[in-house]
């Protein structure tokens, strides 16, 4: 049986694809994977049922699974109260298997609305190990004696009957561990119910697609249990069941009751997992590998995050505050530090000793924008000298110092997490030109001191100022959590036409998003045509539009730059500008009235050449309008023919009257 991603982006499938992989990994750290969820509200009691191969089995939901699990050495939760149910799927168990009622939306509607209703299930608005008819010790009531536990049936028990949706399920947990998900109700296969599962740690999860009945989907749900605890493959398990259950999957024999033809599982993720025996699978406590210390072995160390460039101890007496896990290199050693860049989260220098790593870091240009473009964070402090080493150009200008800055953009989070920049930080010098797509952080008051972008994956930030005491330390902690900031990225644009002409409407539309597809919603985003501002308009979904009218393209002929500023709080900002991004032509009236002067030359010629000829002007001739010369010599007959091919020839002067 296959399986199935329900991802949403290449983000969401790489995830879920690696936790399939790693499911026997993150399977021994989940909390409680020795333990089982089962979930019975609406299933099948003590009937008899028979499989495609004719075999008879007293099919009794609960105790078929539970046996199953306890047997494979699981410990079993059985619950339907809603709020016990959602806090145990919260506690990382290793199964949940639920039979219950399900459907696409709360109001069906006729078709429906597959696959994108958020789902709706049934549980109990009490505590409760299962659903019953009539008491905990009469699930079936014997008023009807139909083997099927349906509480919402009775009006006891209907009382008790509340229903849930996704959105509220999804709201409820968070890390759910690694489970594998039985999903046994009508249509839930259909929703987004499996895709919120798994992005809350479910490594796969089955569900029908349509309307199924209590016995075959009771009994499937059974063999998957069984299979899974007889040490098979989720893919496996649910083959196996769809062979023996539904006639979807195998020949049906003639005559024999269709009922269960809707007898369809979806399976979400991976079908190579597997449920692992909790006795040989001892669960192991998750650490932090990089900070976790056993006596004064750290196993997942490696090589530090951080490395530090420098002459002093300035920067290694600041990361110290924060953390010991750092390198430290001079330029004596710069080849070291070069061979490991790839490996670094984070890189900073110290302030006023770029001019003794220029040479190096200008033989190096292509790794460092390499270094940034794959996710690095670049922070160069106190930059003085030329650029040149620079992958994003710049000049800098050592005129100018003072010991406070302007704070220009208030909320970026290299200025604001976790510390608070002050405004007290001594600069020499600032930046006099600078590659358009960095975002000014901090001015002397009126020119660039602190100047920060997003590249690739990746962030640099440049600064001419040299902070000391607090102020070096709060610097410093803000840029080694820097990384953990998402930034706003232009995820795409598009204008409505490709050529444009003077009075032309045009739509700009513009999405964006982080770097793992997130929409970015609720954006301050300035747009700029050249120096003219123009109005954007937020739609939702991280899209906005610009519209620009038909008298702006008018009034706005030729070749455009178009920058844009966005900005929300905790994110970096976005300053992007898009060269020569949109051209609009002037209306071509000109060779609209050399096309009409030649097509009426045309036309005046047409019919100036009928004229000599004797032609009819008429655009249909009439049959026979044209008598044919009687009686004439031959000798007359010559003359008329010349006289013909003379008045044929285009003479210019008598047409101009020259």
């Amino acid at each position: 049986q296959p399986g199935r991603i329900p991802a949403e982006n290449p983000a969401d499938a790489s995830v879920l694809i690696n936790r399939g992989l790693l499911h026997r990994y993150l399977y021994l750290t989940a909390d409680n994977a020795d333990t089982s969820l089962v979930s019975m509200y609406a299933y099948t009691d003590g009937s008899l049922v028979a499989d495609n191969n004719l075999d008879i089995y007293l099919l009794t939901q609960i105790e078929n699974t539970t046996d199953a699990l306890e047997s494979a050495g699981f410990q079993i939760e059985q619950e339907v109260g809603v709020t016990e149910v959602f806090n145990h799927l919260d506690s990382q168990i290793g199964l949940w298997t639920i039979s219950t009622h399900g459907t696409l939306t709360l109001l069906p509607r006729d078709p429906p609305d597959r696959p994108y209703g958020d789902g709706y299930f049934s549980l109990r608005n009490s505590q409760s190990p299962y659903g019953f008819e009539d008491s905990l010790t009469v699930r079936e009531s014997p008023s009807d004696g139909d083997s099927l536990v349906n509480p919402v049936a009775f009006a006891a028990e209907a009382a008790n009957h509340v229903i849930k949706s996704t959105s509220e399920l999804d709201a409820a947990v968070d890390n759910i561990g690694s489970p594998i998900v039985i999903l046994t109700a009508c249509l839930l296969g259909g929703t987004g119910m499996p895709l919120m599962l798994m992005q809350h740690g479910a490594v796969a999860v089955t569900a029908a697609p349509r309307t199924v009945y209590f016995q075959p989907a009771g009994h499937l749900s059974v063999l998957l249990a069984q299979g899974l605890s007889e040490g098979n493959t989720i893919g496996e398990a649910l083959s196996n069941g769809l062979t023996l259950t539904s006639s979807d999957y195998a020949n049906p024999i003639t005559g024999r009751d269709p009922r269960d033809y809707a007898n369809q599982q979806v399976l979400f993720g991976d079908p190579s997992v597997r449920l692992y025996e909790p006795g040989s699978s001892p669960h192991v406590g998750s650490v932090d590998s990089g900070y976790e210390e056993f006596n004064t072995h750290k196993p997942g160390r490696g090589i530090p995050s951080t490395a530090a460039l420098g002459a002093s101890v300035y920067l290694q007496d600041a990361i110290s505050v924060v953390t010991t896990d750092f390198d430290y290199y001079e330029n004596s050693n710069f080849s070291d530090f070069i061979e490991l860049l790839f490996l670094r989260s984070t890189v900073i220098i110290e302030p006023n000793t770029l001019p003794s790593f220029n040479d190096n870091l200008l033989l190096h240009t292509d790794d460092i924008r390499t270094y940034v473009r794959a996710g690095g964070i670049l922070a160069i402090m106190g930059v003085s000298g030329t650029g040149d080493w620079s992958p994003w150009p710049i000049t800098y200008l050592a005129s100018g110092s003072g010991s406070t800055v302007t704070i220009v953009d208030p909320n970026h989070p290299l200025l604001t997490i976790p510390n608070n920049l002050s405004t007290g930080i001594d600069y020499q010098g600032h930046f006099e030109s600078l590659w358009t797509n960095f975002t000014v952080l901090a001015t002397d008051s009126t020119n660039p001191v602190i100047v920060a972008a997003s590249r690739g994956s990746g962030k640099v930030v440049l600064t001419t100022t040299n902070p000391v005491g607090v102020a070096r330390d709060e610097f410093i902690e803000n840029v080694l959590e820097w990384t953990a900031s998402p930034s706003i990225r232009l995820k795409d644009i598009t204008l409505s036409q490709s050529i444009i002409w003077a009075n032309d409407g045009v739509i700009v539309t513009i999405e964006l998003a982080d770097i793992v597809g997130n929409a970015i919603d609720t954006a301050n985003l300035r747009v700029w045509f050249n120096a003219t501002e123009a109005d954007v308009v937020e739609v939702g979904s991280g899209i906005y539009i610009v519209t620009l009218t038909g008298e702006f393209t008018n009034n706005h002929l030729g070749t455009f730059d178009l920058s844009l500023v966005a900005r929300k709080v905790g994110h970096d900002t976005l300053s992007l500008t898009l060269e020569d991004y949109l051209f609009i032509r002037p209306f071509p009236w000109l060779m609209i009235g050399l096309l009409g002067g030649v097509l009426v030359a045309a036309i005046v010629g047409y019919y100036y050449l009928k004229r000599r000829r004797g032609d009819s002007f008429t655009f249909k001739r009439e049959k026979g309008s044209r008598s044919q010369p009687k009686g004439k010599s031959k000798e007359e007959q010559r003359k008329q023919k010349e006289q013909k091919e003379k008045d044929g020839k285009f003479d210019a002067k008598e047409f101009f009257g020259v």
